[in-house]
């Protein structure tokens, strides 16, 4: 990766990660086109792959940055202490509402690396996979089982919220303007109703 792409204006640096971002996380790492990447970040291919090198070059960088990035922001976010399951899933919500604010896609696209089957893409990516997957391990640790109820154990209930806010995700029509924020405001009330459910 050449080092010249930070010193391109940072609106120019987000709106050529933004666009890779959602088309990789459209298409994943073997069907996406770097046509359609230069194409919605209004820049030449040339020099797309003057900071990159390759498809697979921008895929890493995209990767790497989007885990720092990420990390950073569940630091940032997530008080410490914090052992309450929803309220930790509030600051999540909380983390990943910012981050969508400035790169729309970049939960959909480590959502959808987190599936990537391509063994090119793999091998450059499974060690930052692990270790931001040990990062959400970290924080499902704290949580705490006191407060549920007998017959919706904490696993279960981790589980259904998750099958529902990525499935709600994945459902949101993109085309719509301020999806993002329709997203979040959604995504808290199913944490509202399964708090109510699952909790004493």
């Amino acid at each position: 990766m050449n080092e010249k792409f930070f010193d391109l204006r940072k609106e120019k640096q987000d709106r050529i990660m933004g666009a890779a971002m959602e088309v990789f996380a459209q298409c994943g790492y073997e069907h996406a086109s770097t046509d359609d990447m230069v194409k919605r970040a209004h820049i030449s291919k040339g020099l797309l792959f003057h900071y990159f090198g390759s498809k697979l070059g921008l895929y890493t960088f995209l990767y790497d940055y989007s885990v720092r990035f990420m990390t950073m922001q569940f630091a940032r976010t997530i008080p410490e202490g914090e052992r309450d399951y929803f309220r930790l899933q509030e600051y999540l919500l909380e983390a990943w509402s910012d981050a969508m604010r400035q790169y729309p896609y970049i939960r959909l696209f480590l959502m959808g690396a987190d599936e990537e089957t391509d063994e090119e893409a793999l091998k450059e990516i499974t060690d930052k996979r692990d270790a931001y997957s040990q990062t959400l391990s970290d924080i499902a640790a704290r949580y705490d089982e006191k407060p549920f109820k007998r017959d919706a154990p904490v696993e279960m209930v981790s589980n259904m919220v998750w099958y529902a806010l990525a499935g709600l995700l994945k459902d949101m029509d993109k085309e719509e303007e301020g999806w993002q924020d329709t997203y979040v405001e959604v995504a808290r009330a199913y944490l509202d109703m399964m708090r109510r459910i699952s909790c004493r």
